[in-house]
């Protein structure tokens, strides 16, 4: 219309001007979200990987050792990318599920489940929740007698005929030889927690138990008078298990477990407030 005043024009460069002006923690941040997003695909699809070999594993009745496939096979067989593969094979190694045996013919291979990583697993919780070392003595204080009761009342033949050679073993030896002291009591307690016949109840208090003998491997073992004591205990709780009698193996081991703890705990005085750390 004439006389109409004309029309401003806004600047032809002002969204990109504007887009120059962001800032570049954001510019990156939209450019790396595509990226953070595969990555996060690619981390469950190695999850959902990881359940299916360990299906696997067990649905086809394989054993310790069992060869799973060069890498070719498996890829064709769980039809996903080598890197999702990898990372879900690496999840199951890291908790002694599997190994990988590098080389030539080499791949996945069958590994087996112990109390010693089930016990490494559990200390990424434990240390987490800021658990010490004195509430898992406690701990093991009121459950590891429930396996020499259980260990009484099955008379499980392999379990009994390993405590009578550990007993032969520590009658024969010094009590002021160290090396033999700490392996004996240590496979005393392993006996126990490791034949019990119940899968659960091995891992898991064999588990506790593992973290205990990896912390106090290194500390002050016990006087020689103490050291016979201990092995008096363990007789005592070997004839209660021999004899059937469930509820007096049971009193014994929680009664030999809180002197050697009382013990410790003068001996180790910081170490029983510590938070127990991933091994």
């Amino acid at each position: 219309m004439a006389g109409s005043p004309p029309k401003k024009t806004r600047p032809a460069r002002r969204n990109a001007v504007n887009q120059a002006a962001k800032p570049a923690e954001q510019i990156a941040i939209r450019y790396a979200q595509p990226d953070l997003a595969r990555a996060r695909r690619s981390s469950k699809i190695a999850e959902t990987v990881a359940r299916e070999i360990l299906s696997d594993i067990v649905s086809r009745r394989l054993e310790e050792g069992d060869a799973m496939g060069s890498e070719a096979q498996m890829l064709a067989r769980y039809g996903v990318a080598r890197a999702s593969l990898r990372e879900a094979l690496r999840l199951l190694e890291v908790h002694g599920l599997i190994h990988i045996r590098p080389g030539p013919g080499g791949g996945a291979v069958v590994g087996t489940p112990t109390a010693t990583g089930f016990g490494r697993t559990v200390t990424m919780y434990l240390q987490m929740a800021q658990a010490t070392m004195s509430e898992m003595h406690e701990a093991l204080i009121v459950i590891e007698p429930v396996l020499a009761r259980y260990a009484a009342e099955h008379q499980n033949p392999d379990q009994l005929s390993a405590l009578k050679e550990n007993e032969r073993e520590a009658q024969a030896i010094s009590v002021h030889d160290d090396v033999s002291y700490r392996a004996l009591v240590g496979d005393f307690h392993e006996i126990l927690t490791n034949t019990s016949g119940n899968r659960l109840l091995d891992l898991f208090i064999g588990g506790l138990r593992s973290i205990s003998t990896h912390r106090l491997q290194n500390t002050a073992v016990a006087t020689p008078s103490a050291r016979a004591q201990i092995f008096q205990d363990h007789e005592a709780i070997a004839a209660a298990i021999y004899a059937g009698n469930g509820a007096d193996a049971e009193r014994l081991m929680r009664a030999h477990n809180e002197k050697v703890v009382t013990q410790r705990k003068k001996t180790e005085k910081t170490l029983f407030s510590e938070v127990i750390s991933w091994a």
